[in-house]
């Protein structure tokens, strides 16, 4: 086929299914008429700002798409409170994790690659008071884990080495379990 043929038929086919691909604005609505949700496409995927919202109108989620990926992530409470933050670092991917109580407290921050915890794990009780500090390195212990009661008193105190627990410089406990949904934080 010769270059004119190639090129005769990209217009063919861009001329037929151009609408198709074109920038579009979805939305959809509650029964009661009020907004749902709002997306953006460029040439058929997803970019830009796509966001959330309950029935009461209040802001749900806002999900930030970079040519059909998720790039950053905010999600709120329904009385308009940040409920949690994620955002991809595009030269490491690195996803980093916030959240918060309702109150506005700081619950916990991680961050994760590829899906796995990688760095250090910090979770709060819902009065500010730190309850674990976990590190992490491909999505296993690696490092200390020390967790503390809700009186602030150390409970676990445990030195990991790539997943495995090393007892020579372990301190207190038998294992590290971090629950960041621990507290109600939902």
């Amino acid at each position: 086929m010769t270059i004119h043929k190639i090129a005769l038929c990209t217009v063919l086919i861009s001329a037929l299914f151009s609408p198709l691909l074109a920038d579009e604005v979805q939305t959809n609505h509650y029964p009661n008429g009020q907004i749902k949700n709002e997306a953006h496409f460029v040439d058929g995927i997803q970019h830009g700002l796509t966001k959330h919202w309950y029935k009461n109108g209040q802001t749900s989620m806002e999900v930030m798409y970079d040519h059909g990926q998720v790039v950053s992530t905010v999600s709120y409470y329904p009385e308009g409170q940040m409920r949690m933050r994620e955002t991809l670092e595009d030269a490491t991917g690195i996803l980093t994790t916030e959240a918060w109580y309702s109150t506005g407290e700081v619950s916990h921050r991680f961050q994760s690659k590829k899906g796995r915890k990688e760095g250090t794990l910090i979770k709060y009780a819902p009065t500010g008071l730190k309850v674990a500090e976990v590190s992490y390195s491909d999505g296993v212990n690696d490092g200390w884990c020390r967790t503390w009661g809700e009186r602030d008193v150390l409970e676990t105190e445990l030195y990991y080495e790539k997943g495995r627990l090393d007892r020579q410089r372990s301190t207190k406990g038998d294992v590290c379990r971090v629950d960041i949904w621990r507290f109600g934080f939902r």
